[in-house]
């Protein structure tokens, strides 16, 4: 594996979602999980499943801005094209093997920033258009020694309000 995984991930695609709150008339406290699945030579995914406090005011009848922050735990699996690990019985090394072979999987504490505009569309309801940049620590939950992990997003979504 390569010594700076953090650096390595490549354009991928996302889907997630979650359930916010209105806590005040400019904050929204958000429960979010997404799902990223990277086009890198590990074929990395990453699942986010984190607590975000955003600044905005939704809801309006004209294009507003926000900003968020949160916290959350980032569940991470790693899995290469190719096994070159040699099985026992084989001597040198296995150049393509089965994908699943080697799996690893780490959760990692996490924080994200970011910001977007919420347009909005009809009653009750708004396009989400944001950047979000994300970074884990370099230790698994169990305090084992890992690779952090640096992540930039652009999502599109739709936000529907209940009240």
């Amino acid at each position: 594996m390569p010594d700076n995984l953090a650096g390595t991930p490549a354009p991928g695609w996302m889907a997630g979602g979650g359930v916010g709150f209105g806590i005040q008339r400019v904050l929204v406290l958000a429960v979010n999980f997404d799902h990223y699945e990277l086009d890198d030579r590990y074929l990395r995914s990453v699942e986010p499943w984190t607590v975000q406090l955003e600044v905005g005011k939704p809801f309006q009848r004209r294009i507003k801005p926000w900003f968020g922050v949160g916290t959350g735990v980032y569940r991470r699996i790693e899995r290469p094209w190719f096994n070159i690990a040699r099985p026992a019985n084989v001597l040198g090394p296995v150049p393509f093997g089965d994908p699943g072979q080697y799996v690893k999987r780490e959760a990692l504490l996490g924080f994200n920033y970011g910001f977007g505009i919420w347009i909005p569309l009809r009653n009750r309801v708004m396009a989400d258009l944001g950047l979000r940049y994300h970074k884990t620590l370099d230790r698994d939950l169990d305090g084992t020694r890992s690779h952090s992990l640096t992540l930039s997003a652009v999502g599109v979504g739709v936000t529907y309000g209940l009240r």
